[in-house]
């Protein structure tokens, strides 16, 4: 009896080692997929950042103005610069979303042309025609 007590705990502790071991493995291996993986996949979010077939044809039916706009850093954002048709002084500035490009304010354009502004719609770092890249969000350091 006391042999069978002895492979019986033998066997628990054997089962605990082997668990503990697949479930290192199995979380190491869900945070380098999460460390690694872009994301977009992630997050479940289409990837458009790349995409400005939009926004092209509406500068070049509409004559609105690519621009270029230096950032403190030295990373050039581009855009598209929308004139009032009043020379108004007022102006707002559109801002896309994650894996997006200035192509995804678009809808919003009229609305606040028709209320009297120029609008300047810019794509973020890392995201349409601008420099830089998505990981320096936030870096709030300057270069001297």
């Amino acid at each position: 009896m006391h042999f069978i007590w002895k492979l019986i705990k033998s066997l628990f502790l054997l089962a605990l080692i082997i668990i503990t071991a697949a479930g290192f493995y199995a979380g190491n291996t869900a945070y380098k997929e999460l460390f690694t993986a872009p994301w977009d996949r992630i997050l479940g979010i289409e990837n458009h950042r790349k995409d400005l077939t939009a926004i092209h044809t509406m500068e070049d039916r509409y004559g609105w103005h690519r621009v270029t706009v230096p950032s403190g850093d030295g990373t050039n954002l581009r855009g598209t610069y929308i004139e009032d048709r009043n020379n108004s002084k007022k102006a707002v500035i559109l801002l896309h979303g994650l894996y997006q490009n200035r192509s995804m304010c678009l809808p919003y354009v009229n609305i606040y042309r028709n209320l009297g502004y120029n609008v300047l719609l810019v794509d973020l770092r890392g995201h349409g025609e601008s420099d830089g890249s998505m990981t320096d969000w936030g870096n709030m350091t300057r270069k001297t």
